[in-house]
């Protein structure tokens, strides 16, 4: 900063005021946002449902790191049901949450399924087969191209002598 002041002392222009002005401006504008969202952020926390919102993401953030699945497709549950009770700003801060907690349950969902239909492939337990993947496709949609693709190739061969696509 004293460098900056010393410059400005130097070349006493008007553009370097000029330029000085900007660039305080500039801060303080940066600052205002800044403090504007953290602001808005606190109110937020008050809410209730933004409370539990809050606890049902760590809970269920918690439950898949101890690979607890079922307890956290329990809470994404609890989660869908209070989402539409959110602030607009509160669903803002909690889509990507949630949308992660989702994508990871639906991998590992669609894994268990795709393990259970190559197990009743090789059994010969070919209708069975038939509806476990009937059961994965409705998850397709929602998992990452990437992981789709992966899950479909290891099926492909056992799908193609059942002329399933």
């Amino acid at each position: 900063i004293t460098g900056f002041v010393s410059y400005f002392e130097g070349v006493a222009s008007t553009n370097s005021w000029i330029l000085s002005l900007v660039i305080g401006l500039i801060f303080l504008g940066v600052l205002g946002i800044f403090g504007f969202r953290v602001a808005e952020l606190s109110k937020l926390k008050k809410v209730e449902e933004v409370k539990t919102m809050i606890q049902l993401v760590d809970g269920a953030r918690e439950a898949i790191i101890q690979k607890s699945y079922e307890e956290a497709k329990s809470l994404y549950r609890e989660m869908q049901q209070l989402y539409p009770y959110l602030p607009s700003a509160g669903k803002k801060m909690f889509y990507s949450k949630i949308s992660s907690i989702r994508t990871i349950l639906d991998k590992k969902e669609s894994a268990q399924l795709a393990r259970e239909c190559l197990a009743a492939f090789r059994e010969g337990r070919n209708k069975d087969a038939v509806e476990l993947y009937k059961d994965l496709q409705t998850i397709y949609p929602r998992l990452p191209a990437a992981y789709a693709d992966k899950i479909y190739k290891k099926l492909s061969p056992f799908l193609r002598s059942l002329k399933i696509r």
